[in-house]
């Protein structure tokens, strides 16, 4: 029985591997190619979130403006994002390394790193989809100081794009019970965002609204838009990840590719027939 999405229960010692490992992979074997994968998205996302706040409200903004660049939602997503895939760049290294000391990929228990990854994995998943969408269709739209530039199109574009390669291509399971995770994330930006207007913030160009549709002047509306967007859009979202991570394994388990379920079934050809003579 499969309690979460790519996680078997019954074999869970063994499967913790899959939080350091890629899908198409067999489990117990070093992958340099995942390893630069890995590394090479850590260091694409903390490049951009530094640069994001180098270039925010334009490079020659005077310092004054770029203390607004913590305001933004977009900004709080990238850089959990840099973190995000730095732990994992992390969590791969330590477990090569394991493999290269005494090949035992066995985790008695989640380790701290590897939950704490879970975590975030969970939570930047439906949160940069859904600041992609709300990006494009809202903001851009409707705010005619915003660009199309090299810091919207790494901060706007390419997490959402990432995420979706990710789910695609790493092993790390998905559990729609843990759609709380991004829930959270997301109510602490609009408490916060709500403490910031009431305390006479206002966005960089003087607005009362750092974005259209969290406008406090008119809380009805801004709070029926953010009740949807936390209670609606962002399970949704978590539930299309989710479903995407259940094809995955799908497409993974029909095609054969990886060595590991090859292995499954050989022991399971071996223990069919053992037990009949019994």
């Amino acid at each position: 029985m499969e309690t979460v999405v790519g996680y078997h229960a019954a074999d869970s010692r063994q499967c913790r591997v899959q939080f350091y490992s890629v899908k198409w992979q067999q489990h117990n074997r070093m992958s340099c190619l995942y390893l630069g994968y890995r590394l090479f998205w850590a260091l694409y996302f903390s490049m951009w979130a530094v640069w994001a706040w180098v270039g925010s409200m334009g490079y020659d903004a005077p310092a004054s403006l770029k203390i607004y660049f913590p305001t933004y939602l977009t900004n709080w997503s990238i850089w959990t994002l840099a973190a995000d895939t730095s732990l994992q760049a992390v969590n791969v290294i330590l477990h090569l390394k394991k493999i290269a000391d005494d090949g035992d990929v066995v985790y008695p228990s989640m380790t701290r790193l590897m939950k704490t990854s879970w975590v975030l994995s969970n939570i930047m998943g439906p949160v940069h989809l859904f600041v992609a969408l709300g990006y494009w269709i809202v903001v851009y739209p409707n705010r005619s100081d915003e660009s199309l530039n090299e810091i919207g199109i790494n901060t706007h574009i390419m997490p959402a794009l990432y995420i979706l390669l990710d789910v695609a291509v790493s092993a790390t399971p998905r559990r729609l019970v843990h759609v709380y995770q991004p829930i959270i994330f997301v109510f602490s930006y609009v408490f916060f965002n709500l403490m910031y207007y009431l305390c006479g913030g206002l966005d960089y160009l003087g607005r009362p609204a750092l974005y259209p549709f969290m406008d406090w002047t008119q809380p009805g509306s801004t709070i029926g838009i953010m009740f949807v967007s936390i209670f609606g859009v962002i399970p949704f979202l978590h539930a299309v990840i989710c479903l995407l991570c259940a094809s995955r394994i799908n497409m993974w388990r029909r095609l054969k590719i990886s060595r590991y379920a090859r292995e499954e079934d050989e022991m399971d050809q071996v223990d069919g027939p053992q037990e009949q003579k019994v």
